[in-house]
């Protein structure tokens, strides 16, 4: 534990990172939102509805560009939520959003089928390599089919796996805590708090939900006053989970470190939420510019080469469970029998009378 004059400190230098740029923080609200809604049941009730829309209302006051909050804000309050009957209905509101938000700005936009390729990328799993280097993926989503309405094909989509996620969340916690003002009043605090529990509450995986929420209740989060403190808070729940799990922690240097290049929009996971909006990569069914970012984010957080995997481990194949039950069986069998012949050839052979 820290002692009071070292949080102080921790606190003063974590207040010196810079606040992000709209590149560092524009795609993994966008993919936050996406795998939120991709955890909304099929059919949704008015209350889940509303729900819903609440906490992407509180994510739109915490952005930290007035502009940007202002007018995603406003598209909520302007939303009838009564013609939104689906799962599917939301994420075509989440791509109709974004596309206004690129056109504007003069960005390329993406197709109905780039948006459901992306969205059935977050619902893969985790690329499993094979002995010969080869990445194999395992798309849990069924392909785009354009006769069939964007609300009603999103409805098909699986919800993201928690090694895919997860590295997305714990971005989106830290960029948010970056964008917080430099001291926060009563009401901001009550606000973050809210946004906060609000996205642990749309976080994929029953496991992983559970877990965020009750971390936010044993360690209220509005006890954060200042922008660093709240950004020193997310550093020492991530090492809480981290020792828990066994996983490297990070100091307050190395976290600054990763919040610098954070900032800056140069981590493997902001790269792959970039990738999978880039134009450029339309029509490509790959995986491999997130297998980096999820392994490399979800392993070891803050480390530069965390990347780089030892290649022997990466492409060595796990042998099956059955197989190795069954040759241990054998060869129990083969130790019985050889045991069993060497008995009988030592046994004293009985005496003939002649």
């Amino acid at each position: 534990m820290s002692t009071p004059s070292e949080r102080t400190e921790h606190v003063s230098r974590l207040e010196q990172v810079a606040h992000p740029s709209k590149r560092a923080f524009g795609e993994i609200i966008w993919r936050v939102l996406e795998m939120g809604a991709l955890t909304l049941p099929n059919q949704l009730t008015p209350r889940t509805r509303k729900r819903f829309f609440d906490f992407m209302h509180l994510v739109g006051i915490c952005i930290g560009c007035e502009r940007c909050s202002v007018e995603f804000t406003k598209r909520i309050e302007h939303t009838n939520l009564s013609e939104l009957h689906t799962r599917g209905d939301v994420l075509k509101w989440i791509f109709d959003a974004q596309r206004a938000v690129r056109e504007r700005s003069g960005r390329c936009t993406e197709s109905h089928a780039d948006h459901y390729q992306k969205l059935a990328a977050l619902g893969t799993s985790l690329p499993e390599r094979e002995t010969d280097g080869k990445v194999r993926t395992i798309v849990t989503s069924p392909p785009f089919n354009e006769s069939v309405p964007l609300s009603e094909s999103h409805m098909q989509i699986r919800e993201p796996a928690r090694s895919v996620s997860g590295p997305f969340f714990w971005a989106f916690f830290y960029l948010m805590s970056l964008m917080a003002p430099d001291e926060l009043s009563e009401s901001e605090r009550q606000t973050y708090g809210d946004m906060f529990q609000a996205t642990a509450r749309y976080m994929p995986g029953k496991a992983s939900r559970e877990a965020a929420l009750n971390m936010f209740k044993r360690n209220p989060v509005t006890n954060a006053a200042t922008r660093g403190a709240l950004l020193l808070y997310f550093n020492e729940r991530r090492n809480d989970i981290n020792r828990k799990l066994g996983k490297p922690t990070s100091s307050v240097e190395q976290f600054v470190e990763y919040l610098e290049r954070l900032a800056k929009g140069d981590t493997d996971v902001q790269r792959a939420a970039a990738w999978m909006m880039n134009c450029a990569n339309r029509a490509k069914n790959t995986m491999d510019p997130l297998t980096s970012a999820f392994k490399s984010t979800h392993r070891k957080p803050f480390s530069r080469g965390a990347a780089k995997t030892d290649e022997r481990s990466v492409m060595k194949k796990k042998t099956p469970t059955w197989l190795i039950v069954t040759l241990s069986i054998l060869a129990a069998l083969v130790l019985t029998a050889l045991i069993a012949c060497v008995v009988v050839l030592l046994r004293p052979k009985p005496e003939t009378k002649d």
